[in-house]
């Protein structure tokens, strides 16, 4: 094994500028590393030379004694030291690194170290990567400050590397979508994310795939607003109510069949009970009331009133609250039919 002696010795010959060689270490301090390298001077390695790790320190990473290669950058800096590096070896290594992730398609991750007008610059171990803002996923360049973030490269030249944020999250979510669709079943549970409301539902990310949570799946009301249930990023759990495999298309559902009220008709609601309804819709043949929350029943017009009326309107309006007595409860048909009638009838009788 050649001696440290030997490797002076070889060192006195071969100290050059933009030269790799050999030496002890033999100091730390102050975030600086003394080396002795053979020479007539020793070399100083400077905690700006040390490494593109602004965390990392010298003293937590090598102690007196260790024997290092070092790249000269110069013969005299300044204070009769050889000026050395690290970091222009570590940048070496980085960069064969990084353009053997760049070749394999990788994806990187990286700190943001500059926001920019026209865009975002991270450091990925010293080298500067660009990101347009053609190519981030958030419009505000200000969103990313601090954060570290996944990008592909979509140029690699000397002095030009561009990287692109949305092509990274566009195969990270392929690559979820085609995994949640693999693994995807009806009566599946899942945390969604609320990506966009309308008039009819809203949809739902639950994991790189939507599914439609239609408002008649949202709650047992009736009659209600999507926006009054659900708000675009809010994180829902859904359960997979139809799943069509070979068009991708989900229907989910959020309601819970243990608060389904209609379990309360025909136990705590009963034939023969008298109970306050509200008005809900006039047709020509009768209304139907509200009983409550998601069941509503029917009154013929038969079953208004003891006097003949020509349409219900003539002795009811709309969002009126009457008592009404239940006649008949069909669960499989998940209809109630109600009477004023009789209650007016049974009110003659006492009367008389």
């Amino acid at each position: 094994m050649e001696s440290f002696e030997e490797m002076f010795e070889q060192s006195l010959k071969s100290i050059r500028p933009d030269t790799v060689i050999k030496g002890e270490i033999i100091a730390i301090s102050n975030g600086e590393i003394f080396v002795n390298i053979g020479y007539k001077a020793d070399g100083i390695i400077t905690r700006k030379e040390f490494s593109y790790d602004e965390e990392k320190r010298p003293e937590d990473t090598y102690k007196i004694g260790d024997v290092i290669e070092v790249y000269v950058l110069r013969l005299n800096d300044g204070r009769g030291n050889v000026e050395l590096s690290l970091k222009k070896l570590e940048g070496k290594k980085v960069k064969e690194e990084f353009d053997a992730l760049v070749q394999n398609n990788t994806t990187i991750t990286a700190k943001v170290s500059k926001i920019m007008d026209n865009g975002i610059r991270v450091n990925y171990n010293g080298i500067q990567v660009f990101i347009p803002g053609s190519h981030l996923r958030n419009k505000d360049v200000n969103d990313y400050q601090g954060e570290t973030i996944s990008f592909k490269i979509i140029t690699n030249e000397k002095n030009r590397v561009i990287g692109s944020e949305r092509i990274a999250y566009r195969e990270q979510r392929n690559e979820q979508a085609q995994n949640t669709l693999a693994n995807l079943n009806v009566g599946d549970k899942i945390t969604g994310t609320v990506k966009r409301v309308n008039e009819y539902g809203a949809f739902v990310d639950i994991g790189g795939v939507e599914g439609l949570l239609h408002v008649s799946q949202m709650t047992w009301k009736r009659n209600v607003n999507p926006n009054d249930f659900v708000k675009e990023g809010q994180q829902i759990e859904v359960e997979v109510m139809e799943f069509d495999k070979e068009n991708n298309k989900i229907a989910l559902k959020s309601k819970k069949d243990e608060e389904n009220p209609w379990n309360k008709v025909g136990t705590e609601i009963k034939e023969g009970d008298v109970i306050d309804v509200t008005v809900l819709k006039m047709l020509p043949f009768g209304v139907f009331v509200d009983i409550i929350d998601g069941v509503e029943g029917f009154i013929h017009i038969s079953q208004i009133a003891t006097k003949r009326i020509a349409k219900p309107s003539d002795v009811l309006e709309i969002n009126q609250v009457i008592k009404a007595r239940i006649v008949k409860i069909d669960l499989e048909a998940k209809k109630v039919e109600l009477s004023i009638r009789v209650l007016e009838e049974e009110n003659n009788i006492d009367e008389q």
